[in-house]
């Protein structure tokens, strides 16, 4: 199970107070009324705190860590629900990279994203419908994880990577509407484009990248999960009715003991499929469907708690709660619902 060290605590407050400082609620909400990402802020990210670059080697210009760092990142950056390609990039991007064949889109496209210089997105094969005629792709990629903002798609099938410019001739990108405004998604189609071939895609990496993604996003439900539970607990200190604060009544009590076992056991589940990044693929496997599980279900039952403790006030637009909601109703079905993972859990447990 991942422990994180006095280093790692380090990098987590110096990553919230980045984030407390230059993307709080107010540009939150301002950058998902907008195009849902902020260029600004992007270099930031990736010039002052060098967030982009964390698992990439040094070799391509990242600082060197592992994976584990990157889910620290995103588990704060599902507190502050920031509204940037920052999972696509950490939990999608790098690692397929990562394990692409193409050792010169390494060394091209790596460098680049660590400096901000280029944004890449990654459609996984059970998003696409492409087919290749050689290096030309036709088919469509569906609900990309900010592909609207993206300068290059990596397009997984089950056997091949494909590297897209999405400016070229015969790209479409269409933006969608989904409930969580704070996170873009769009569909890409693909009409004769030329593509560059990255290599061939083993069913083992395949399988390695959607459990890397699933862990990262466990990771970020935590911080999301916490996050709400902390405006539910102050609020519950300073709402006052009948005289008392809220949080003297029994029931409320109750509701948010039980908000915190979900949330620690919730960080549990998370913490030991990051873990299981450095073991086997089964280990790996395991650990993400068990984290896909719990992390889901949980952020969701405290996005909902959060709204009920808030009263009121809660079901507003003005307040965030409904962004906690939004948010872990959308993860809850991103790489697989809940029954999805317990079902391959099953099928994995000897």
């Amino acid at each position: 199970m991942f422990a994180p060290t006095a280093e790692h605590e380090e990098l987590r407050g110096t990553v919230r107070r980045f984030f407390e400082t230059f993307s709080p609620e107010p540009v939150v909400r301002d950058t998902m009324a907008g195009d849902g990402y902020d260029p600004a802020l992007w270099t930031r990210m990736a010039l002052e705190l060098g967030l982009l670059g964390l698992a990439v080697p040094e070799e391509f210009g990242g600082a060197g860590f592992g994976f584990a760092e990157s889910c620290l990142v995103l588990e704060e950056a599902g507190r502050a629900m920031v509204c940037a390609p920052l999972f696509s990039t950490l939990a999608l991007a790098v690692p397929a990279l990562l394990h692409a064949a193409d050792d010169e889109a390494r060394k091209r496209l790596l460098p680049a994203l660590v400096e901000a210089h280029t944004r890449v997105s990654v459609a996984l094969p059970h998003q696409t419908t492409v087919r290749a005629g050689g290096e030309r792709l036709s088919g469509e990629c569906r609900a990309v994880l900010d592909a609207g903002t993206a300068d290059v798609l990596l397009v997984l099938t089950d056997t091949d990577c494909f590297e897209v410019d999405l400016s070229a001739d015969g790209v479409s990108v269409q933006n969608l509407t989904g409930l969580d405004v704070t996170r873009r998604s769009a569909t890409v189609t693909l009409t004769d484009v030329m593509a560059r071939h990255l290599g061939a895609v083993r069913s083992p990496v395949l399988g390695r990248l959607r459990d890397l993604a699933v862990t990262a996003l466990a990771a970020e439900q935590v911080g999301g999960a916490q996050r709400a539970l902390d405006e539910a607990l102050e609020y519950a200190k300073t709402r006052v009715q009948f005289g008392r604060a809220i949080g003297s009544f029994q029931a409320v009590k109750h509701r948010l003991a039980d908000m915190l076992v979900e949330v620690e056991t919730a960080r549990s589940a998370a913490y030991h499929a990051i873990g299981a990044v450095t073991g086997t693929d089964d280990e790996l496997a395991l650990a993400a469907g068990l984290a896909g599980a719990y992390c889901s279900e949980a952020f969701a039952l405290v996005a909902e708690d959060t709204v009920q403790v808030h009263g009121g006030i809660g079901f507003t637009w003005e307040h965030p709660a409904h962004l906690w909601f939004r948010r872990a109703k959308a993860d809850a079905v991103l790489f697989g619902t809940p029954a999805a993972h317990r079902a391959r859990v099953a099928e994995l447990i000897p």
